[in-house]
């Protein structure tokens, strides 16, 4: 994967329009890939999600003296419970890879129930992310933190 090079940045510039500049651009591109997962909530896209989201929140921790303490708590609680929501789905796709792996290793059979168990659990899992993303993608004071644009 190669680098992102935003050439807004310069050497010199501010740090708070740094962060302004990077934010955006983490923020736009989560929003991209939260869109991309809800038309097809494949593993893969699940996986690029969650990279997005995670990188936000290191970007948005990276520039914590630029915010006031309450705008930065707020919106990292806010990223890291979308962290979590994305962690649970994430975690049952790994699951089921390593299962499947170590059944085929070990020439074993696991049986039917846990499969359809594990399947029910990635069902309920995929209708939170894809709740808790349509929350994302509608929150305007995340909109509007993240992009320094006003709220509508």
């Amino acid at each position: 994967m190669s680098k992102t090079v935003l050439k807004q940045l310069g050497r010199k510039m501010p740090l708070a329009e740094s962060a302004a500049i990077i934010l955006s651009f983490r923020y736009g591109d989560s929003r991209k890939k939260a869109k991309r997962f809800l038309k097809e909530s494949s593993v893969e896209n699940l996986h690029s999600l969650r990279i997005a989201i995670r990188r936000l929140r290191y970007s948005l921790e990276n520039f914590e003296a630029c915010f006031s303490r309450s705008s930065f708590k707020s919106n990292i609680e806010y990223l890291k419970k979308l962290q979590d929501v994305i962690g649970v789905g994430r975690d049952l796709d790994v699951m089921k890879e390593k299962v499947a792996h170590l059944e085929s290793e070990c020439r074993t059979i696991i049986p039917r129930p846990f499969y359809e168990c594990l399947s029910g659990k990635k069902d309920e899992s995929l209708q939170e992310i894809k709740l808790e993303l349509l929350k994302f993608l509608q929150n305007k004071k995340t909109r509007s933190f993240f992009t320094g644009k006003k709220e509508d």
